[in-house]
């Protein structure tokens, strides 16, 4: 169950960039806002009053489709 460190063939490096998994935070952090931002101007576009619980419960079912 051990990853080589460099490929067996062409000796590549196999372990990740650094700053990978912080690149895809800074991007999965943007779809958040995003959703929060559309969420909250569409129901205030169809003049809909949501109460949080409202809001929680609609940004979480729309982040589950990500």
């Amino acid at each position: 169950m051990k990853m080589h460190k460099k490929c067996p063939n062409c000796s590549q490096s196999l372990e990740p960039e650094p700053g990978f998994y912080t690149g895809a935070m800074y991007v999965s952090y943007a779809f958040q806002v995003a959703i929060i931002i559309a969420v909250i101007t569409t129901t205030n576009v169809l003049g809909i009053d949501g109460s949080l619980e409202w809001y929680i419960v609609w940004i979480y079912g729309l982040h589950s489709f990500q």
